[in-house]
C-alpha cells in the first residue's frame, strides 16, 4: 500500500513555464483522502517554494534547496549549511571572471551578503569582497 509519495518539482510538476498545472491541488488532495501523504524534494531555494507549495496545497513537510532545508508550513524545522570562508578564493576568481555566483542564506537567494548583517554573516563564513573584485549582481530575494 503506498502511504506516500515524494515528487521533485522541475519537469515534474512544473514545466519550463514554472506554473503549476490546473487541477495539481485537487490531484494532492484526491490522494491526501485516500490516506496517501503528498510532498515534494527539490532543489529550488526555500523563497521560491512556499509560494508553489501553497498554490498546490502542500499539508506535510518538504525539502528544498537539495536537501540542505525541511520547512513545515511557515518555518524551517532543518536548516543545513555550510561556510562559505572555505570556497572564497574560487568564489573570488568567479567574480573577478564577471560570473555571478548564487548562494542561498537563511532561505534567501543572494550573490553577496545583506549589508546590514555583513558583520553576523562574515562570522558564520559569509563573503566579503575585497579590493580589485568586480561588483557581483544585485542581490534577489526569491519570494
Amino acid at each position: 500500500m503506498i502511504k506516500l509519495v515524494v515528487c521533485d518539482m522541475d519537469g515534474t510538476m512544473i514545466g519550463r513555464d514554472e506554473i503549476i498545472p490546473p487541477g495539481a491541488a485537487e490531484w494532492i488532495a484526491a490522494l491526501e483522502a485516500r490516506g496517501i501523504m503528498f510532498t515534494v524534494a527539490t532543489g529550488r531555494a526555500e523563497g521560491y517554494m512556499r509560494e508553489k507549495a501553497a498554490q498546490m496545497g502542500l499539508r506535510h513537510p518538504y525539502i528544498v534547496t537539495n536537501g540542505a532545508t525541511i520547512i513545515d508550513g511557515d518555518r524551517a524545522v532543518l536548516r543545513r549549511q555550510f561556510a562559505l570562508r572555505p570556497l572564497r578564493e574560487l568564489v573570488e576568481e568567479c567574480y573577478a571572471e564577471g560570473m555571478s555566483v548564487l548562494f542561498t542564506f537563511q532561505g534567501e537567494e543572494r550573490t553577496e551578503p545583506k549589508k546590514g548583517r555583513a558583520g553576523k554573516e562574515n562570522r558564520r563564513g559569509g563573503i566579503r569582497r575585497r579590493a580589485g573584485m568586480k561588483k557581483p549582481e544585485q542581490k534577489r530575494r526569491m519570494e
